[in-house]
């Protein structure tokens, strides 16, 4: 049997249901995680007072979402 994790950012599947991820994983099931929500910013991006303040704390560059898809990837790889 496959299990869908549906998550709704990158790192809820992880926080949320990595026990469970692991345990399905141990007892030989598949496990499909599909993140909803984590998209490319346009270059340049926008100029909202969101983007303004976060980006630059992040430090992760101009579309931190790169290097988040790889942290969610790398810590769904870690459960399995």
């Amino acid at each position: 049997m496959t299990h869908l994790i549906l998550s709704p950012h990158a790192d809820d599947a992880v926080l949320s249901c990595g026990g469970l991820m692991y345990t399905l994983k141990q007892q030989g099931e598949a496990v499909e995680v599909l993140t909803l929500t984590v998209a490319d910013v346009p270059y340049p991006p926008p100029a909202s007072p969101v983007v303004l303040d976060l980006h630059p704390r992040w430090g992760l560059g101009d579309n931190p979402y790169i290097v988040r898809r790889a942290e969610d990837k790398a810590a769904v790889e870690h459960l399995g």
